[in-house]
């Protein structure tokens, strides 16, 4: 098998964050190609409940970018790409952030348990923006 180049690689990972199926991937950068966030559209992210979906998880900001509402910016661009492919509702679950998803119009489904930590399930339900 012949040894893949950067350009290859590089082809292969921009053909997977551009797939339209889940998992997807989105990444956010300047337009000096500086890392803002990035977060993640996903069909199952707790198996004990795989019977919701979809999920957003892997919400990530740069630190340098903290405390600038970039995390609602990818929270809300999240739910508008989960809308865009047809999505009623997105999940997520988090261990200490439900009141900052609450003011982002997030509703807690349950308490939980994800490899021994305590969880918040929440749900958004979207709608045409």
């Amino acid at each position: 098998m012949p040894q893949k180049t950067k350009a290859d690689f590089l082809k292969g990972v921009q053909t997977h964050l551009s797939a339209p199926n889940l998992p997807i991937a989105y990444v956010i950068v300047t337009e000096e190609k500086e890392f803002v966030g990035t977060f993640s559209l996903r069909q199952c992210d707790m198996e004990s409940h795989s019977h919701l979906s979809p999920w957003v998880g892997s919400i990530l900001v740069h630190p340098s970018k903290r405390n600038q509402g970039v995390g609602s910016i990818l929270v809300k661009s999240a739910e508008l790409a989960a809308f865009e492919m047809g999505f009623s509702q997105l999940y997520l679950f988090t261990p200490n952030k439900a009141a900052w998803y609450g003011k982002l119009g997030w509703e807690t489904v349950e308490k939980a348990l994800f490899n021994k930590i305590p969880v918040t399930v929440m749900v958004k339900r979207l709608s045409q923006p």
